[in-house]
C-alpha cells in the first residue's frame, strides 16, 4: 500500500543476519585468495564507488570494511532495501552504474599493469591488454520491444517502462567497448528469459540454480 511509497520494500535485519553467519567479521583486508572490485554507488558524495580487496595497495582506505557491510552496500537497491550507512557514507546497489562490471573488470586489470609499470616491477604479462581473456557470466537476458502509442508517449507510458529499457540497453551497450577490445577473447555467457523475473521473485531460485549447473 502506501507503506511502500515511504520505506524500502524489505528489511535488511535478516540478509545481515545471514551475511554475518557466512562472513563473520572478515573485513575487506583478509580477503586474500582472490582479487575483488566491487560496484556500489556512494550517495554521499553522488559518485560511483568501487570497493577492492588488498591487491593494489592503493585500495588501503576500504580494507578495515567488514565483507558483510560491503555485501550489503553493494546489493541495496532503491525501493527493494534501504540505503546502506558505512560511516559517514550511504550507498546503494552497484548496478545502478555498472549493471554488468565486465568494463570494471577490464579496467581494473589494466590498473594493476600500470601500478606495476610506476612502481618499475616486471610487468605480470598476463595484465598485457593482448594476454587479457574475460569471461562474463549473466543472469538472464531479459528482452524488450515497445510500441509507444500514436506519436509521443509521456509518464503514464514511460514510468513502468524506463528502468528496464535503461538496464537491458546498458548491458546490451557493455559488450560493444568489450568485442572491440577483447575480440575473441571476450566470452559472454547468459540465457533468454522467457518470461520476466522480478528482482525479488525468490521462487524462481531452483529455476536459475538449474540454468546455472
Amino acid at each position: 500500500g502506501l507503506d511502500a511509497a515511504f520505506r524500502a520494500r524489505f528489511c535488511p535485519i535478516a540478509l545481515r543476519a545471514a551475511f554475518d553467519e557466512g562472513f563473520g567479521e572478515a573485513t575487506l583486508e583478509s580477503v586474500c585468495y582472490t582479487r575483488l572490485a566491487i560496484p556500489a554507488v556512494n550517495l554521499t558524495l553522488g559518485e560511483p564507488h568501487v570497493f577492492r580487496s588488498a591487491h593494489l595497495p592503493t585500495a588501503f582506505h576500504d580494507q578495515h570494511i567488514k565483507v558483510t557491510d560491503v555485501t550489503i552496500a553493494a546489493t541495496a537497491a532503491p525501493t527493494y532495501f534501504p540505503h546502506h550507512q558505512i560511516g559517514d557514507h550511504a550507498y546503494v546497489d552497484g548496478a545502478m552504474w555498472a549493471n554488468d562490471p565486465s568494463v570494471l573488470a577490464l579496467a581494473e586489470a589494466i590498473r594493476i599493469h600500470n601500478f606495476e609499470n610506476e612502481q618499475n616491477q616486471s610487468a605480470d604479462e598476463s595484465y598485457f591488454i593482448d594476454n587479457i581473456h574475460l569471461l562474463s557470466i549473466g543472469t538472464g537476458r531479459a528482452q524488450f520491444s515497445l510500441s509507444p502509442p500514436g506519436a509521443d508517449a509521456g509518464l503514464l507510458y514511460w514510468a513502468p517502462r524506463v528502468a528496464d529499457v535503461m538496464g537491458t540497453s546498458q548491458v546490451q551497450g557493455i559488450h560493444l567497448p568489450l568485442k572491440y577490445f577483447l575480440g575473441d577473447r571476450y566470452r559472454h555467457i547468459n540465457f533468454r528469459m522467457l518470461n520476466k523475473w522480478g528482482l525479488d521473485e525468490v521462487e524462481h531460485i531452483p529455476e536459475l540454480f538449474e540454468v546455472g549447473k
